[in-house]
């Protein structure tokens, strides 16, 4: 997820299929640098099952202020990217300040799978530069 006219987190993670994660988190954050763990594999298969629900793969891969009407400027955008086993990839790019329900869903459901309040989210506050 990227930033917004305010202090959203701006970071991104990649998870494997094992729960092993990859986090490097920027700015707006609960910690920021690149962190690894694992959160165990039921945590892959939550995030595959709402981007299946989702019905990931008939997506419109940007759904952005550039292609969709009536979007509210300075929200984040997140990038999401479902890499299957077998090898197929696709990236979907989604401006929250567009208002896009199943997206708005499949972001939050990925916030839960990939544990966003435990591992991103700080209730700290910041400026505008970062500090807290």
């Amino acid at each position: 997820e990227g930033p917004c006219f305010a202090t959203c987190p701006i970071y991104d993670m990649t998870l494997h299929p094992n729960g092993d994660y990859a986090l490097n988190a920027e700015r707006f954050v609960r910690s920021e640098g690149v962190s690894e763990g694992n959160m165990g594999g039921q945590a892959y298969m939550n995030a595959e099952q709402a981007l299946r629900e989702a019905g990931f793969w008939s997506l419109e891969p940007e759904q952005t202020i550039d292609t969709l009407p009536n979007c509210h400027t300075d929200a984040p955008t997140a990038k999401i990217t479902w890499r299957d086993p077998e090898g197929k990839e696709k990236t979907v790019t989604y401006n929250a300040g567009c208002g896009v329900q199943k997206m708005n869903d499949l972001v939050r459901s990925l916030r839960v799978a990939m544990k966003f309040d435990e591992l991103v989210w700080t209730e700290d506050r910041f400026d505008p530069s970062g500090n807290r």
